[in-house]
């Protein structure tokens, strides 16, 4: 039915172990089964394929210090995959039924498309179960923007120029390229997307940031539809400004019927901490 594709941080952390094995528990209950690929090969990564049964890709482009290009991400799992609707998710993401029912759904109503969820946040080792936040009685909140879930037809991204994971900016460029495609769908409503707290490592200070943030300005371009609206203009120092799901082409309903985002530039999921 559908491929998902990922990557592990090191299990020898026994938090991101923990996140982790939650995550892929989770992957592994949806039915069908989705087919599972991880890329990359920190240490566990291997083991855990061998032991759940994933395809293993170990080899990825990076930089000189070792960060994954995206683009290069994407294209091995989409080579490698069996399906032609991908799901890209971040190793401690917990989702549930709610994926597989949208995939049936959106496969019937577009041919190119991408659903982005804004994912919630919950700290499920400190007294938010994971069964009361799926029930509606947990507080996780909702973010302007989404990240670490894409669910894609195979081919979308092709074009994207070499950014860097986890360095900023490819959100950002990956919204722009879907909405001029009038393939990006808000999916908030209908899918739960779970982040599950855990510690970040800090990054080798380097120019990588500032690679992804030039890429992005030389790669930068409107979208017809909106290029009125503020959202798509420079702040007064020349910076961009953001650009969230709330510029989505549609918004996926709670039964997984699409209705058109009228006034994207007013659409505001931000929620009380």
């Amino acid at each position: 039915m559908i491929t998902l594709y990922s990557t592990f941080k090191r299990f020898t952390h026994p938090r991101f172990a923990k996140v982790q094995t939650d995550a892929l528990l989770s992957w592994q209950k949806l039915d069908p089964k989705p087919e599972i690929i991880i890329i990359g090969n920190d240490p566990g990564t291997a083991q855990a394929c061998r032991q759940n049964g994933f395809i293993h890709i170990p080899e990825v482009e990076c930089s000189e210090t070792g960060t994954p290009v995206c683009i290069d991400f994407i294209r091995q799992a989409e080579k490698r995959a069996s399906n032609d609707i991908m799901l890209l998710c971040s190793g401690d993401i917990f989702i549930t039924q709610d994926t597989i029912e949208a995939a049936k759904a959106i496969s019937k109503q577009m041919d190119e498309f991408c659903v982005v969820p804004r994912k919630k946040f919950v700290d499920i080792e400190n007294g938010v179960p994971v069964r009361d936040v799926i029930c509606g009685t947990g507080t996780p909140w909702a973010t302007w923007q989404g990240g670490d879930y894409y669910l894609h037809s195979k081919g979308i991204f092709e074009g994207m120029p070499n950014f860097l994971v986890g360095r900023h900016y490819v959100e950002r460029w990956m919204y722009r390229w879907l909405c001029n495609k009038n393939a990006l769908i808000d999916g908030t409503l209908a899918i739960t997307c779970l982040h599950q707290k855990h510690p970040h490592e800090m990054r080798t200070r380097n120019n990588e940031v500032q690679y992804n943030y030039d890429l992005y300005q030389e790669n930068m371009f409107d979208v017809e539809k909106w290029k009125d609206h503020e959202f798509y203009k420079r702040s007064p120092d020349g910076k961009l400004i953001n650009i969230g799901i709330n510029h989505a082409n549609y918004v996926m309903q709670p039964d997984f019927t699409l209705i058109d985002n009228d006034d994207p530039h007013k659409r505001n999921w931000a929620a009380p901490r």
